[in-house]
């Protein structure tokens, strides 16, 4: 009986090249590993980043367009706040040359001061009848500024100008008004017209 052959003896070289293989490959596997994800954890910061300066970039258009509206909602308030003052100061001085010459529509007097175009309803209670020219007349100074308007003599003097009709339809209810910049000029227009022929007249 043959006996068989003694096994062969490893080969320490191949082995160690076989393992040095294996080892260089498994480096290269866990350095692409770590590359991809250093990758994408760059890629999604990024992106977070990016995001987040949309959002501020929005945040801040957002906050411009409020700050540009409240802007213009303001320089137009301004404005016609500034027209309405100068539709208002245009009626005034028509109401003081219409009214030339007649006593005070509350005391009854001839005023030697200061004459101003006192409201029935003031601007305040009734804004729709600021520039209603049968809620207007001459008043004299004392009785439209130190005496608050003077107001029950004024209701009387007004029954015997206009009428009982014309004050009631002044102290009934009335729809809200608010006058466009437009209108607001024109009526500034119109008013100095009419107060332009009054002076010519007295002129």
């Amino acid at each position: 009986v043959k006996e068989p052959p003694a096994p062969k003896a490893p080969d320490i070289a191949l082995e160690k090249k076989k393992a040095d293989t294996r080892r260089v490959v498994e480096e290269k596997r866990l350095a692409e590993a770590a590359r991809i994800e250093a990758e994408t954890a760059r890629k999604a910061h990024e992106k977070q980043l990016a995001d987040q300066k949309k959002r501020e970039l929005l945040r801040q258009m957002e906050a411009d367009a409020l700050s540009q509206r409240i802007a213009a909602e303001a320089a137009a308030s301004a404005d016609r706040a500034a027209r309405l003052a100068e539709a208002q100061a245009a009626v005034n001085r028509y109401v003081r040359l219409r009214d030339a010459g007649k006593p005070c529509i509350s005391c009854g007097r001839h005023h030697a001061g200061q004459w101003h175009a006192g409201h029935f309803r003031s601007v305040g209670s009734a804004p729709e009848l600021r520039f209603d020219l049968r809620n207007l007349h001459a008043q004299c100074a004392p009785c439209n500024v130190h005496l608050s308007g003077n107001l029950i003599l004024y209701r009387a003097g007004l029954l015997d100008r206009i009428g009982h009709d014309a004050v009631a339809a002044l102290e009934g209810p009335h729809e809200p008004r608010k006058w466009t910049r437009d209108e607001l000029i024109a009526m500034r227009q119109r008013f100095a017209a009419m107060a332009k022929e009054l002076d010519g007249r007295a002129a």
